[in-house]
């Protein structure tokens, strides 16, 4: 947002445009993630609105947006605090059932079909 200052009391708030009136495509669009080290927070940077109902839903802090020159919503900013997403294995290792639980299982599903045809 540009801020041009008339008088000392006085702020107007410009909305900041892209430079196009053409809308982003699919593939264009991205969701940038950085972590900021000095303030602990992370910073995002979102031009999918699939993306930007998500982290409102998720209570991440809007704190700028750019506008189409219709004035659309192109870009919006976000910031959450550090512990807000958690970076976990590559791959998570494939849960194994024992066999008793198998049997467990069995023996439940056959009580419950047997208790529906009564």
């Amino acid at each position: 947002m540009k801020k041009e200052q008339n008088s000392p009391q006085e702020e107007i708030v410009e909305p900041d445009y892209i430079g196009t009136n053409s809308r982003l495509l699919p593939e264009e669009r991205e969701v940038v993630l950085i972590i900021d080290d000095k303030d602990r927070k992370w910073k995002a940077s979102c031009s999918s609105p699939t993306y930007m109902r998500k982290f409102e839903k998720q209570g991440w802090k809007c704190i700028g947006e750019e506008y189409y020159r219709d004035g659309t919503i192109c870009t919006k900013f976000y910031e959450a605090p550090c512990k807000s997403i958690s970076i976990g294995k590559y791959e998570r290792p494939k849960r194994v059932m024992s066999d008793e639980q198998k049997e467990k299982m069995r023996l439940a599903r056959e009580k419950s079909k047997d208790a529906s045809q009564i």
